[in-house]
């Protein structure tokens, strides 16, 4: 071997070691020392499962030197959403969800929850929109970003919050049948809420009925009816809650009566569904003198003989309990007399089907009083109805959450306007 090749190997033997130390203070120059690491002393709230604890002897072997937090004795899972105190990062200029998640531009949230194109992916409460919050209908609700009507522009336009439109079914009977069969038929209407100056609201109502079709034995005409209701009320979430309403009725049938009354309301609220109170209907326009054909009963047989009478309203008063449901449901009990010492018991209910459909149902029954006679049979003064309605509410209904001017009243019916014969 040359003398250079010798020189060339013991150069390789000796420079070896020096560069791989050079090489590991290149390693550990990258890493940080003891006094410039970042020590986490605890673990975050949100990564600790609930009631667990780390452990001291985990804790103890940890190197001081590590940037993490020591392992803990048991798995851990994030269930709870962070607070608003703690928002998550988010793209900037994004929409942001309540808990702070960036959302789709074409998702947004309201009161009722996330909504998709119209449609609802998320709800926090029964409360929740029908899809017509991000257009013209919903504006009218209170809430919505566009309008469809230009004369919001021009005119205040009240809000529809407290609109809804009924029909259904209904049967019924009273003196003014005269001892034959009951009416049943059809009707519809509308009931509308209107808030007044911050501190009470008011209603205006009208339903038309259709009975009779085939007329009774009396008449073959086809009985037609129009109800209106007007007036003011006050909703409270407990203490005094009441109001006071004006009802019209126009009776078309082989007679034209027009009749009116006075119907109020005062309650005591508790608990905010829980209520106890009266009612009462107070008659202030009577229909004198109308040309009717009146039965005379007697020795196993019914004639008519043509003659006036005064049909005249029926005094009312009455004491109740009412309970309210979820979402915006409620049903009342009530039983009390007339004003000529006549018992009476009735209800009435509704329940939501969702927000913008509920059904509701009620009834009253009148006794006849008096005794029976062969020419004034007792079954001929009794009274009752029974109605059944289905509601829709163009805005969904928020009973359950502080609306207060949705109707008190409902309009007035066969159950609450009771006529009889002078």
């Amino acid at each position: 071997m040359s003398v250079t090749a010798a020189v060339a190997v013991m150069a390789t033997v000796v420079l070896a070691p020096t560069d791989v130390l050079a090489a590991e203070s290149n390693r550990v120059a990258w890493s940080p020392s003891r006094d410039d690491a970042v020590i986490i002393e605890g673990v975050p709230s949100v990564m600790q499962s609930p009631g667990g604890t780390l452990s001291k002897s985990l804790i103890s072997q940890r190197p001081k030197s590590l940037s993490r937090p020591a392992p803990i004795s048991s798995r851990t899972y994030v269930s709870q959403p962070p607070t608003r105190a703690e928002p998550l990062p988010s793209v900037s200029g994004a929409p942001t969800s309540p808990d702070g998640l960036p959302v789709p531009s074409e998702m947004y949230y309201d009161d009722g929850g996330a909504v998709m194109d119209g449609e609802i992916i998320q709800s926090d409460d029964c409360c929740a929109t029908c899809g017509l919050a991000r257009c013209g209908l919903g504006n009218w609700c209170g809430r919505g970003c566009c309008t469809w009507m230009p004369l919001c522009i021009f005119l205040p336009m009240p809000p529809i919050d407290c609109l809804e439109a009924f029909g259904g079914v209904q049967g019924f009977t009273g003196p003014a049948n005269r001892g034959g069969s009951g009416s049943f038929g059809f009707h519809e209407g509308f009931n509308w809420g209107i808030p007044i100056g911050g501190f009470m609201a008011g209603q205006i109502g009208a339903a038309w009925t259709q009975s009779n079709f085939d007329g009774n034995y009396l008449t073959p005409d086809q009985r037609n009816q129009f109800f209106a209701t007007a007036g003011l009320f006050r909703r409270a979430d407990w203490g005094l809650q009441g109001g006071v309403v004006f009802d019209y009725l126009h009776d078309d049938w082989d007679y034209t009566a027009d009749l009116a009354q006075i119907r109020a309301e005062l309650s005591w609220k508790w608990c905010g569904c829980n209520e106890i109170g009266a009612w009462a209907a107070i008659g202030v326009n009577d229909a004198n003198d109308i040309a009717i054909q009146q039965p005379v009963f007697g020795n196993g047989t019914i004639r008519s003989v043509n003659t006036t009478a005064t049909l005249a309203v029926n005094d009312l008063y009455a004491f109740f309990f009412r309970r309210q449901f979820a979402c915006g449901g409620n049903g009342r009990l009530f039983g009390g007399f007339t004003g000529h010492s006549q018992a009476l018991v009735g209800g009435d209910a509704i329940v939501p089907i969702n927000p913008c459909w509920s059904l509701r149902s009620s009834f009253m029954y009148v006794a006849p009083g008096g005794d029976d006679t062969t020419t004034d049979p007792r079954f001929a003064r009794e009274s009752w109805n029974v109605g059944i309605s289905l509601v829709w509410t163009p805005c969904p209904r928020n009973n359950c959450c502080g609306n207060y001017s949705r109707p008190l009243f409902n309009v007035a019916d066969n159950g609450t306007f009771v006529t009889r014969f002078k």
